[in-house]
């Protein structure tokens, strides 16, 4: 038996106490927003399961089809908030990608990615920069969005398929490692996770502007490096663990004790969540990583638990004008119990403006990756949102994750290409006076 043959058979052993708490009752099936669409019980959690399940005990060979059903996952956890059995779902979904990468590897082209992210720093740094001078040859800008849509055939790019523009320069390259605020009280550590740091800058900041005029400096590691969160969630543990141990390092260094602050709900999930379990069997690191969960912060929990309503509303000088609306991102709402935060803010910056959408936690059907391994079906989840945001009559539409603001920008610019997507900061900080 081979080394990978064995690896993949100890993986999924690991999944079994997982596995045996699935009762097949079905109530994934009511939640499942890939369900919804196919009514296959093979694209549900309990169908997972029971396949998971054969291929551990040996009775269910591990196939190219065994592998399409594993992927046809958005992994938004919303079978995990609504099981009563309280099955990992995500957990198991993951673990069973981890055994098929030590079986067969990664494809090619994943396997290069996730080496460059790997190397991280001034690697991403350059393919990065590559990238944002080849775009304005191949796309042209939307004003309303600023957002691309491609100038001619392009394989992989729908021709009204919105993308992001990438910054020219990334954020960490714009400022400091220490941003010191006039009147200082306290100071925090800011993780920009990839998607602020090289296709939001304006949302970091936003966040350096808001802290700073509420009295708190803010330090910027600059080796940070990408959270992991795409590369667990393709089941290469391996290079997870690799960047969970160099943010671990570059975040923590030199700034024992002080509060964390994250914008991007997939990196908030990976420093509260996913790396103390990645590090539970090593004692030093397991450590480090319990004490860096215990001091992370959504910047909406740490706006409102640390810095206080009252103390944020006096600072409000022009409240938002447009009917505002907000889309829980999974890994916010499900993987952390952040809702309330953000909506208390939103209340304060848009007062009467701000109203509820439907399904407000319904998956926006990106799912990281998925959005482009399953482009068809990630648009018809995606549907759902757009018209509970057109229902709604909402000119602006704020959210708490990055890769969130793409979907919703790209699905929004067709039916309604005057409303605004926002992250939640952005709106505070336009509510200060202080635009980013």
């Amino acid at each position: 038996m081979s080394k990978n043959t064995t690896d993949q058979k100890q993986i999924l052993a690991e999944l079994q106490d997982e596995l045996s708490k699935c009762v097949k009752c079905g109530a994934c099936q009511s939640v499942c927003p890939i369900f919804a669409e196919t009514k296959r019980e093979r694209d549900v959690a309990r169908g997972k399961i029971s396949l998971v399940e054969a291929v551990a005990e040996g009775s269910l060979p591990s196939t190219q089809d065994y592998d399409s059903i594993l992927n046809n996952c958005l992994l938004c956890m919303a079978c995990v908030e609504n099981c009563s059995s309280s099955v990992r779902v995500d957990k198991v979904v993951t673990g069973a990608r981890d055994a098929l990468v030590h079986k067969r590897g990664l494809p090619w082209p994943r396997r290069r990615i996730h080496a460059l992210l790997k190397g991280g720093g001034r690697t991403i740094d350059t393919l990065f920069k590559g990238g944002s001078l080849v775009q304005s040859l191949l796309f042209r800008r939307i004003p309303e969005s600023s957002g691309l849509r491609r100038r001619f055939a392009l394989p992989g790019v729908e021709a009204e398929q919105v993308l992001p523009r990438l910054a020219r320069k990334p954020f960490r390259s714009r400022h400091p490692e220490i941003v010191d605020a006039q009147a200082h009280t306290e100071r925090v550590v800011f993780f920009t996770g990839c998607s602020i740091n090289y296709i939001f800058p304006r949302i970091g900041e936003a966040v350096l502007k808001v802290l700073n005029g509420l009295g708190v400096s803010v330090t910027i590691p600059p080796m940070q490096n990408c959270c992991g969160a795409p590369v667990e969630a393709a089941g290469d543990r391996e290079t997870c663990l690799a960047l969970a141990r160099a943010n671990l390092d570059a975040v923590t260094r030199g700034n024992a004790g002080l509060k964390v602050v994250v914008c991007c709900s997939s990196g908030g999930y990976m420093f509260k969540k996913l790396y103390p379990e990645l590090f539970a069997k090593d004692p030093k690191l397991g450590k480090a990583a319990a004490d860096l969960a215990s001091r992370t912060y959504d910047i909406s929990e740490y706006l409102v638990q640390e810095i206080g309503l009252d103390r944020i509303a006096e600072q409000i000088s022009a409240p938002c004008q447009q009917v505002t609306t907000y889309h829980d991102p999974c890994h916010l709402k499900r993987a952390q119990g952040v809702s309330r935060e953000p909506r208390q803010l939103l209340r304060l910056c848009c007062q009467d403006r701000f109203a509820e959408m439907e399904d407000p936690d319904r998956c926006c059907g990106l799912g990281g990756t998925y959005g482009v391994t399953h482009r068809e079906m990630s648009k018809k989840i995606r549907g759902h949102k757009v018209q509970n945001i057109l229902d709604q009559g909402a000119e602006q539409v704020a959210t708490g994750c990055p890769a969130c603001m793409i979907q919703l920008q790209d699905g929004l610019h067709s039916q309604a290409p005057g409303t605004l997507v926002r992250h939640t900061i952005e709106v505070l900080a336009q509510a200060m006076g202080l635009e980013a």
